[in-house]
C-alpha cells in the first residue's frame, strides 16, 4: 500500500509539474494564452517527459535515475514559484477547489481502489513479455535485435519505456506498475466532480456510467501493464470533456496536436487519431500562426522519430509487425516469418475472443463469466443503438459541430481498423463505452435531463461495491490456495501493507523449488535463464521457449558481441 501511494504521487506529481512548464513554455513561445485543468496537465507531462526519456533510452538505461533528474528539476521549478510569488499557487487552488462533501467522496474512492490494487492478476502479456521488456529499460540502453529474443518486444510501446522510470524497484526490490490504476482513478474521480457540480445532469451520469462499464469489463488489465488502457482512457476522457464544456480545441491547440503522436507510440491502432491533428495544422496554416505550427509541428515530429528509431534499434522493422514496410538490411533485423506469423497471431485470437464474446456467449478462458456476459450486453446496445443514432444524426446534422463530426469520424475508423486486424476487446474497451454514450447522447435530449439528488449516488455506489466485492474475491480465493499448500503464513501476502501482492509473488509463493533454473549460455557474459513453468517469470533475463504465442526461442538468436548491450541476431542457418 505504501509502495502505491508513494508511486501515484511521484507520477502525479513529476507529469503534472512537467506538463505545467511545458505549457507555460509553449503559450511564452507562441503567444498563446492556452490553460488547462489538471488531467490535461498530465497528459501534456506524458509528451514532455516521453520526448527526452526516448532521447535518453538511445544511450543510458530508463531508470530511476532519469526519474531522479526529473523529480529535482520539479521541485527546482516549484521552489522558484514560491520564491517568487511568496505562494504556492497550485497547492492553494487545488485545495479551495473542493468542498468538504467531494473531499470525503474522493477520500472514500481512492481507498476502495487502492486495496483493489494490493492484488495485481494473471494477465499473459505482463507475465509473457511486458515485465521483461520493462526490466530490460531499466537495466540497459536500447539493445540492437532486443526482439530476437522475444519478438513483441519489437512492438516498443512507449507505455512500457514510460513505466520503466517509476517502477520504484530500486527502493523495494520489486517492480511496482500503477500508471494505468492512477489514470483510471483521476479520470473517476474528474468525471464524479463533473457529476456532481452538474447537479446530476444526464450526459454527465452517462459518460460517468460508460466509464464505469468499461472500467469493469478491463477490471483484470487496469491493475497491470495493458498497453491498451492508457490510450483508451485518454481518448475517453478527452471527448467526454469536449461534450461536457463543447468543442473549444482552439483554445487546446498544445494538447489535442501531441497527443495523437503520443497515443501512436503508446498504441499503434490509434493512429487514426491523428486527423485531429493534421485538421488542426491545416488551421494554423490558414491562419497563418507560423510559431504555433513550428513548435507543435516539431514536438511531434520529435515524439515519432525517436520511436521509431526505437523500432529500428530493437527489430530491424520501421513498425513491427508491419513486415510490409521493409526498409533496413541490418544484421539484427528479426526474420520475416516472425513478423508474419505475429501479425497473424493478432488477427487469430483477436476474432477467436470477439466470436465468443460477441456472438456466442460463451465463457474464454482469460476473463470471468460475468465480465464476458458483460462485454456481450455492450456489443448488443452497440448493435441496437448505432443504427439509431445514425438516423438522428443524419436528421439533426446541421445543428452538430464540425469537430464533433471529426472525433466521430476517428471513433468509427478506429473501430473498423480493430475489427479486420484483430477484433479482441481488450483493445477497445473505453472506445465501445464512449461509442456507446456518444448514440445515447444522439439519441436522446440529455442536456435538459437530471437525476434524483437521493438516487443518484447509487451510480457510483454500485460500482464501488463491485470493486470490493471482486477485491475480496480475489484476495479469499488467493488466501485459500496458499493454506492449502501450507504456504500462506511464510507468503509474501503478508506484505501488502509495503507493496501489492503480484502475480509473481504468488508464484514464487505456490511453486517453490530447489532446482537450479537451466541456463542458456550464448558466451562467457551473455546468459540468460530458460522460462520452463511459472515460477520461472522473476528471473532476468528471461528467454522462453517456444510456444503458441511467441515466434522465437533461444536456440534461433546468437549474441552480436560479447555484452547484453551489444545485442542479438538470429542465426544464419535458421
Amino acid at each position: 500500500m505504501i509502495s502505491i501511494l508513494l508511486s501515484w504521487i511521484i507520477i502525479t506529481f513529476t507529469l503534472y509539474t512537467t506538463g505545467r512548464v511545458f505549457i507555460n513554455l509553449y503559450n511564452r513561445i507562441t503567444a498563446q494564452t492556452e490553460t488547462y485543468g489538471f488531467i490535461d496537465q498530465i497528459i501534456v507531462g506524458m509528451t514532455a517527459i516521453i520526448i527526452p526519456l526516448s532521447i535518453w533510452s538511445l544511450f543510458l538505461p530508463s531508470n530511476h535515475i532519469f526519474l531522479f533528474i526529473i523529480f529535482s528539476l520539479c521541485c527546482c521549478y516549484y521552489l522558484v514559484e514560491v520564491f517568487k510569488k511568496k505562494s504556492f499557487p497550485p497547492l492553494k487552488r487545488f485545495l479551495y477547489n473542493f468542498t468538504s462533501k467531494e473531499i470525503i467522496i474522493y477520500l472514500i474512492i481512492s481507498v476502495v481502489f487502492i486495496t483493489y490494487c494490493l492484488w495485481q492478476p494473471d494477465v499473459y502479456d505482463s507475465l509473457h513479455y511486458h515485465y521483461q521488456n520493462i526490466r530490460w529499460n531499466e537495466e540497459f540502453a536500447i539493445v540492437p535485435g532486443l526482439a530476437n529474443i522475444e519478438d513483441r518486444f519489437g512492438f516498443n510501446s512507449n507505455i512500457l519505456l514510460l513505466q520503466s522510470i517509476y517502477t520504484l524497484r530500486f527502493l523495494f526490490n520489486k517492480d511496482i506498475y500503477t500508471l494505468n490504476q492512477l489514470f483510471v482513478l483521476l479520470i473517476f474521480i474528474w468525471l464524479i466532480r463533473q457529476w456532481i457540480r452538474s447537479r446530476y445532469r444526464m450526459m454527465e451520469t452517462l459518460f460517468l456510467s460508460g466509464f464505469m462499464i468499461s472500467s469493469l469489463l478491463s477490471i483484470i488489465f487496469i491493475n497491470n501493464t495493458s498497453t491498451d488502457i492508457l490510450p483508451n482512457t485518454i481518448i475517453y476522457y478527452l471527448i467526454s470533456r469536449f461534450c461536457i464544456f463543447g468543442f473549444d480545441w482552439k483554445n487546446s491547440k498544445l494538447l489535442l496536436f501531441t497527443t495523437p503522436f503520443l497515443l501512436i507510440t503508446f498504441k499503434l491502432s490509434f493512429a487514426i487519431f491523428g486527423i485531429v491533428s493534421l485538421c488542426i495544422f491545416i488551421y494554423l496554416i490558414k491562419e497563418k500562426k507560423i510559431k504555433s505550427t513550428l513548435f507543435l509541428s516539431v514536438t511531434s515530429a520529435i515524439i515519432l522519430i525517436c520511436w521509431l528509431i526505437r523500432n529500428i534499434i530493437i527489430s530491424g522493422y520501421l513498425v513491427y509487425p508491419l513486415y510490409q514496410i521493409d526498409l533496413f538490411d541490418v544484421d539484427w533485423k528479426l526474420p520475416i516469418d516472425a513478423a508474419q506469423s505475429q501479425l497473424e497471431y493478432i488477427e487469430i485470437v483477436g476474432k477467436q475472443f470477439f466470436k465468443v464474446q460477441a456472438i456466442e456467449l460463451m465463457q474464454t478462458y482469460r476473463d470471468p463469466q460475468l465480465v464476458d456476459f458483460g462485454i456481450f450486453i455492450l456489443y448488443s446496445s452497440l448493435y441496437i443503438t448505432t443504427p439509431i443514432a445514425i438516423y438522428k444524426y443524419i436528421k439533426k446534422r446541421k445543428e452538430i459541430p464540425a469537430s464533433f463530426i471529426v472525433v466521430i469520424a476517428c471513433l468509427v475508423a478506429t473501430v473498423i481498423s480493430w475489427f479486420f486486424s484483430g477484433p479482441d476487446f481488450r483493445f477497445v474497451p473505453y472506445i465501445m463505452g464512449i461509442i456507446l454514450i456518444t448514440n445515447l447522447t444522439i439519441i436522446f435530449k440529455t442536456q435538459n435531463l437530471y437525476l434524483n439528488n437521493k438516487l443518484a449516488y447509487i451510480i457510483p455506489s454500485t460500482f464501488l461495491i463491485i470493486i470490493t466485492i471482486y477485491t475480496i474475491t480475489y484476495y479469499s480465493n488467493l488466501k485459500n490456495n496458499l493454506i492449502e499448500k501450507e504456504l500462506y503464513k511464510s507468503s509474501s501476502i503478508n506484505n501488502i501493507l509495503c507493496t501489492p501482492y503480484t502475480i509473481i509473488d504468488f508464484y514464487k509463493d505456490s511453486y517453490t523449488t530447489d532446482q537450479a533454473k537451466p541456463k542458456y549460455r550464448l558466451n562467457e557474459n551473455v546468459v540468460f535463464y530458460i522460462r520452463e513453468d511459472s515460477y520461472d517469470y522473476d528471473k532476468f533475463p528471461l528467454v522462453p521457449d517456444l510456444h503458441y504465442g511467441n515466434f522465437t526461442s533461444y536456440y534461433l538468436f546468437e549474441a552480436r558481441g560479447n555484452t547484453y548491450q551489444d545485442g542479438f541476431k538470429a542465426k544464419e542457418n535458421k
